[in-house]
């Protein structure tokens, strides 16, 4: 995008983010989205849409849009560490 903001998007043909929440126990919250909400927020207090989330049937895809307060970029060419 032409002000720095990086779209990625991951897809899977998986079952999809509904059929699992069913299938949660009682009790069961999931806070993997929320947190990642918060994250992104601290990163970038004023940006206001972070992803979707969409089910394809089968499968899921998820947008993220980082700002470049969310993101920075390197030089090196090596590898990350496992």
């Amino acid at each position: 995008m032409n002000d720095g903001t990086v779209m990625i998007e991951i897809c899977d043909n998986g079952v999809g983010i509904e059929l699992p929440l069913k299938e949660k126990k009682n009790g069961h919250q999931s806070k993997g989205m929320k947190l990642i909400l918060e994250r992104l927020q601290l990163l970038d207090p004023a940006a206001n849409a972070f992803f979707t989330i969409q089910n394809t049937a089968p499968g899921t895809r998820i947008r993220l849009q980082l700002t470049p307060k969310m993101y920075r970029l390197t030089t090196n060419s090596s590898p990350l560490p496992h």
